[in-house]
């Protein structure tokens, strides 16, 4: 099998569901016309199956059980990053149907590799996000451990810097636990906003 294909399913077969070939040229610093290339090979081969144009799916879970077998644990969360940024860049800009909770899956894989402010000023809005519209489906154990993850990176600097945001996670993440009766953990975060 061709090298470019190896490292197209590499890929491929770190997103959750489909893919879409627009978002490996992204992640690949490619033309969508060299990747193209590479899935119709791919498709030739009984490897991905097209579910609409630009859009495709592995064909089979042995081909995706496979590939993670020659991935390193490393690659896979090298290649989940890369995914994580390219659709949080989609997102962000409404370019494609990408949905919240699907973008926080690739951060929770590899959010130990988010630094810089900006990076995490990202991420705790996205997390907060995902809460607020977890919380808004009455999905209150969904929604805490989103709250929870913004919380851990707001250290005192971050709340000094970004006060407005860290009242608003705070309130909303303390109604939260007091719906799923973690009160000691409400209490706690009471106390620090008083």
């Amino acid at each position: 099998m061709p090298l470019e294909v190896i490292e197209f399913l590499k890929i491929a077969c770190c997103f959750k569901d489909s893919f879409l070939i627009q978002t490996i040229s992204e992640i690949c610093h490619s033309t969508t016309s060299e990747i193209m290339d590479i899935a119709l090979v791919c498709i030739r081969e009984e490897l991905i199956i097209e579910l609409e144009p630009g859009e495709f799916v592995i064909a089979d879970r042995k081909i995706t059980d496979a590939v993670n077998n020659i991935l390193t644990l490393e690659e896979k969360q090298n290649i989940n990053f890369k995914i994580a940024r390219a659709i949080a860049d989609e997102y962000s800009h409404n370019t494609s149907k990408v949905k919240i909770f699907d973008l926080l899956y690739y951060f929770n894989i590899c959010r130990d590799r988010i630094n810089g402010e900006k990076e995490i000023l990202s991420l705790v809005k996205l997390y907060y996000e995902g809460g607020l519209k977890a919380a808004g489906t009455y999905a209150y154990n969904e929604a805490a451990g989103y709250f929870d993850i913004a919380l851990g990176y707001m250290d005192s600097n971050f709340r000094n810097k970004h006060h407005q945001l860290a009242w608003d996670i705070y309130v909303n993440a303390i109604n939260c636990y007091y719906s799923i009766a973690e009160f000691n953990k409400a209490d706690y975060y009471s106390e620090l906003l008083l």
